[in-house]
């Protein structure tokens, strides 16, 4: 098994590092000190997170001011960049960090000298451990850049793209930790990564329906009730509804999971129908584990 150090790190090299955080924000920081990179300038940040999501590193000036100044003449959308650009290096330079380099129209920032967390996603959800996939979960802690906004139709195109792509991994990764521990049998890491599951996407219904069985096998009636009424009103619900299309199953009592209170799901809406050890009644109407 690779060590999680040595997939976060990748290329280890001496001196000065750059970390950047893309996932839920934006974050620069130098390695090893922890000290902030301040970089005044929207556009500065959007440049060295264009940068740091491409392939090798590399983007040709014009697609940079094309992503950035759109609307700005080619004279006036190479000035700006200039002055941004210098913004950057300066800021670069102030912390002793030579990753950023200019080859002509080309513009490169040395990935061996930066650490991003987007690269470290993609590592980690590779390497597919349990360990690595967890570890994954944990470093996405939102969408890409979110809060910066710039107002610039093909810049905002292009980080709905790039954004959605590591959704979408993400999303793989809770995926396959929530199998890993429903098979192993350790219900609260899958709750808990079930309801990660569901603060990326609360469309996922036999998501809802995990949580659900995963308390009702448990005995805990009231939050697995909570959980399908929020189910029942939440974006799920209303996408599945159409004009003159039924309610979802009513909430009615149900002595397959041996509840007696307050109306209770459909077992077929829980899956509370034998799977994952759910909890079933015995003759007395006692709740008991069901067998597998």
């Amino acid at each position: 098994m690779i060590p999680l150090r040595a997939i976060h790190h990748g290329a280890q090299t001496s001196g000065a590092r750059l970390g950047l955080v893309l996932l839920g924000g934006f974050a620069a920081r130098v390695a090893p000190s922890g000290r902030p990179l301040s970089l005044s300038l929207k556009k500065a940040r959007a440049i060295l997170a264009c940068l740091a999501l491409a392939p090798g590193g590399t983007r040709p000036r014009q697609t940079l001011t094309g992503l950035l100044w759109p609307e700005a003449g080619e004279a006036e959308a190479r000035n700006n960049f200039r002055v941004t650009l210098s913004s950057l290096r300066t800021a670069l330079a102030a912390a002793q960090l030579r990753c950023l380099h200019i080859d002509g129209d080309t513009v490169l920032l040395d990935l061996d000298m930066v650490d991003v967390d987007t690269v470290t996603l993609r590592r980690l959800v590779e390497n597919g451990s349990p360990d690595a996939l967890t570890e994954a979960i944990r470093i996405y802690r939102g969408d890409l850049l979110a809060g910066l906004d710039l107002d610039e139709a093909p810049f905002e195109e292009w980080l709905v793209g790039e954004g959605e792509q590591l959704r979408i991994l993400a999303l793989g990764a809770c995926e396959k930790i929530l199998d890993h521990q429903l098979r192993t049998d350790a219900d609260e890491a899958a709750l808990a990564s079930a309801m990660r599951l569901l603060s990326l996407d609360p469309l996922r219904d036999s998501v809802h329906a995990t949580v659900m069985r995963l308390h009702a096998k448990h005995g805990r009636f009231g939050p697995a009730l909570r959980q399908y009424k929020r189910m029942c009103s939440g974006p799920s619900a209303r996408s599945r509804r159409r004009p003159g299309a039924s309610d979802p199953p009513a909430l009615r009592g149900n002595s397959a999971i041996g509840y007696r209170g307050p109306r209770w799901p459909a077992a077929s809406w829980c899956g509370c129908s034998g799977t994952h050890g759910v909890v079933a009644t015995d003759g007395a109407g006692a709740p008991r584990r069901a067998s597998r």
